[in-house]
């Protein structure tokens, strides 16, 4: 049993570092922020200086709770791409481990080592 829990362990400390080292190292690079990631860094930099939001009349239903976590991110970090981009990082990083203990709870055997590994690779979790 305690041999099981290991290996189950060690899977799961291997997907958060293979999503590391995919995501990490290119916070800051290019391509530049635009399209949604753009609008989104805009938004928590309003938030960040104090400014609202304005957002389009179609896109008003949308939370501001993306933006309030960028404006943290820049208060913590500074206001770059990187930091914009690293509420992302954490983001994919929790739900790694939640996915795996949420598979876990249900008994699935190998469906949460799928979905976690899809989360930590997946392009949209890794490219911007």
């Amino acid at each position: 049993m305690l041999l099981r829990r290991i290996r189950h362990d060690a899977g799961l400390v291997a997907a958060l570092v293979a999503g590391a080292l995919l995501r990490v190292p290119w916070l800051g690079a290019v391509p530049t922020a635009c399209g949604d990631e753009g609008n989104w860094s805009w938004f928590g930099l309003d938030l960040f200086l104090g400014k609202p939001v304005v957002w389009a009349p179609e896109a008003r239903f949308v939370s501001l709770l993306f933006a309030h976590l960028i404006a943290w991110s820049y208060r913590v970090l500074g206001v770059s791409i990187a930091s914009a981009r690293a509420v992302l990082v954490v983001g994919v990083t929790l739900a790694v481990p939640a996915v795996v203990l949420a598979g876990r709870r249900a008994g699935l055997q190998r469906g949460h080592w799928i979905i976690a590994a899809l989360l930590a690779a997946h392009p949209w979790s890794v490219w911007w």
